[in-house]
């Protein structure tokens, strides 16, 4: 988790470099903390300082108030963003897009787990788009280590798990003979 002003102002720049177009609020909250390397009221804070600062600009389209970086944001954001360790930069990027991705096309993710009467796990997964269901899978798992690292990596992939399913299910999935 970032911990510094500093550091959740430079990472907040660099999303929106790398994203490169304008977001209201609500997305760029999202976004920001949708892998957990920062907390909301920091995120609150350094967004108000990165305004008055005019690293940001704000724009009203469409009667939405959007956000976007000015010419020295974009500035400090390139000269800046190095410091930020790069897997964290990567991670947040690719998480950045997808939850902008997911939202155009209305998907929705779901996970959950319980434990059962003899110490395993029912797990569930489920990925909507807009109403239709593109996957629905339920497995049986034997202790709770497992299923939380299955969680963790269908909410951090799904997109992967779902194209390695369809190609294992078309018997595209040559690593396995």
């Amino acid at each position: 988790m970032l911990k510094s002003k500093q550091e959740i102002k430079i990472f907040v720049l660099h999303m929106l470099a790398s994203v490169g177009r304008e977001l209201e609020f609500e997305d760029l909250n999202d976004m920001v903390l949708c892998d957990g390397l920062v907390g909301g009221l920091d995120f609150y804070e350094c967004f108000a300082e990165l305004k008055s600062s005019e690293l940001l600009a704000e724009t009203r389209v469409d009667g939405k108030l959007k956000f976007a970086l000015t010419d020295q944001g974009r500035h400090v954001a390139a000269t800046l963003a190095p410091e930020l360790a790069p897997h964290l930069r990567t991670r947040a990027v690719k998480s950045a897009l997808r939850y902008l991705d997911f939202k155009q096309r209305k998907v929705k993710l779901e996970t959950t787990y319980s434990e059962r009467y003899d110490g395993r796990y029912d797990f569930s997964c489920f990925i909507d788009e807009a109403g239709a269901t593109l996957l629905q899978l339920q497995l049986l798992v034997d202790n709770k280590a497992q299923v939380e690292r299955m969680n963790l990596v269908f909410r951090d992939r799904p997109e992967h798990i779902y194209k390695c399913l369809l190609a294992l299910l078309n018997g595209e999935a040559g690593y396995l003979d």
